[in-house]
């Protein structure tokens, strides 16, 4: 085989170019099977590097980073989704997610959700929540951001979220980096 390249691992694979530079990538658009196929096939030619093996000695992991979702009892099917893809972000990126319901009466009493003060780094409001409730987050020292139209109120990194990009997994994905940087 002469040069390796994208195409040429392409065409030995019977896939197109674009799926294997996806793959590549880590483009979440091809399928995992595939994906695997891809990148087992390019270790073996020496297109890319393998991954180090286990020499038998464990290394300390950095513990998780520990996010939590508040949110309302009482939100939409929509917010579900938000929901679960900030979960599934937050554990492909080395996060621990944690999901809190507040009550309307925990909220106007200023009732934060418990374990706030253990070691959690963000905290992504679902729904609007009132502006001093979030105030005694911020004040705690955590990453607060925010999933909705909040008028005159900006997250401290992200800017001014609006619900219909909330639910994408880059948006997801860009939030739990935010955390972890």
């Amino acid at each position: 085989m002469g040069k390796i390249t994208i195409q040429s691992m392409a065409r030995e694979l019977g896939l197109s170019r674009n799926t294997v530079s996806m793959a590549l990538k880590g483009n979440e658009l091809v399928t995992p099977r595939t994906r695997e196929r891809i990148l087992r096939y390019a270790e073996e030619i020496g297109y890319i590097e393998s991954p180090p093996q286990d020499d038998g000695q464990t290394q300390e992991e950095a513990p998780p980073h520990q996010v939590v979702i508040v949110r309302k009892p009482d939100v939409a099917v929509y917010w579900d989704k938000v929901v679960n893809g900030i979960s599934e972000e937050a554990c492909k990126n080395h996060c621990r997610p944690r999901v809190a319901v507040i009550s309307r009466e925990d909220e106007e009493k200023k009732i934060l959700p418990s374990g706030l003060d253990e070691g959690v780094e963000a905290v992504f409001c679902v729904k609007m929540l009132d502006h001093d409730y979030v105030r005694r987050i911020r004040q705690m020292g955590i990453q607060v951001i925010l999933l909705d139209d909040y008028k005159n109120t900006t997250n401290e990194k992200l800017g001014m979220l609006w619900n219909r990009k909330a639910s994408s997994p880059l948006f997801c994905s860009r939030a739990i980096l935010l955390i972890r940087a």
